[in-house]
């Protein structure tokens, strides 16, 4: 179960619901509200607890689905070699085949909100009673053809709910069984080559200009810059190049990469992107000691 609106944890559930009683009625009702959510959840997986086997099954069954498929692994350079991971998509579904997992996110406010954005993920197995955080501070900026800008309103809102998506999948991951993800991805992987090599042999035209497409209306990818990193026209393109590239871009929705982590940016965008990189990680290494262990 995926539950966005309950973000209390069991360690400061009671002192929150001290905390808020002085605040707001409001407050004191939405405190006492999120610990009846936490010990019913913790009832119900002890009377209904996973069935393993089943679970697993159900999930290999999903990953032979294409379309999921498509959308379960992300990849990325990193060091000169290829990350490759399960997706926010993956990583949801495999919670709900394993059953009694929770999860959610809430913004913390800071003194400087306009600039930056924090939030923090966790999750929860209700039936261990086992918890896991994942923190984020980032920037209150999108990027757009010419360059960073402040968001407004509707774009802030998609800015935090993909970050806080990458973050709750991370949290997720932490609580689930590592093997139970990677032959999750292996299936995936194996579904997403024969669908690829599928789609090339019953229209391969139409199959790499919906490719380019995406590329350029969603990330300014251009053709040009998806040739040099093939080394070769996207009319030779194969199966394998193809699920490679349709992994990269589910890697840039989901947040797990940027651009210029697979291309070849226009100088001008990369420095602009490189500052900004550079700012991130800095403010990162401050949120961390801050947190301390609080971030992963």
């Amino acid at each position: 179960m995926t539950d966005h609106a309950l973000t209390t944890a069991p360690d400061d559930v009671f002192d929150q619901a001290v905390q808020v009683t002085t605040d707001s009625e409001q407050g004191a009702a939405l405190a006492v509200r999120a610990l009846v959510e936490i010990q019913s959840a913790i009832t119900i997986a002890k009377r209904f607890p996973r069935d393993e086997l089943s679970a697993f099954a159900k999930l290999m069954e999903t990953c032979k689905r294409p379309t999921f498929a498509k959308k379960a692994r992300y990849k990325f350079p990193r060091g000169g070699k290829p990350v490759v991971g399960p997706s926010i998509n993956l990583a949801n579904t495999a919670a709900q085949c394993w059953g009694n997992i929770r999860s959610g996110f809430t913004i913390v406010p800071t003194d400087d909100d306009e600039l930056w954005i924090q939030l923090e993920a966790w999750a929860h197995d209700a039936q261990t009673n086992v918890w896991k955080y994942v923190s984020d501070r980032f920037p209150n900026k999108i990027q757009r053809r010419d360059g960073w800008v402040v968001p407004d309103e509707r774009d802030r809102r998609e800015l935090v709910n993909r970050r806080a998506s990458l973050a709750v999948r991370n949290a997720i991951l932490q609580v689930l069984p590592f093997d139970l993800i990677e032959d999750a991805c292996d299936r995936c992987e194996e579904t997403s080559s024969a669908k690829a090599s599928g789609d090339l042999k019953a229209n391969r035209k139409a199959t790499i200009k919906k490719l380019l497409l995406a590329f350029d209306e969603e990330y300014a990818v251009s053709q040009e810059m998806l040739e040099r990193k093939l080394g070769h026209g996207v009319a030779d393109i194969d199966a394998g190049e193809l699920t490679e590239l349709r992994e990269v871009f589910l890697s840039l929705k989901d947040g797990n990469s940027s651009r210029a982590d697979h291309f070849v940016v226009p100088s001008a965008e990369a420095v602009a992107a490189d500052e900004l990189n550079d700012e991130v990680e800095a403010a990162g290494k401050d949120e961390a000691g801050e947190l301390g262990g609080h971030a992963h």
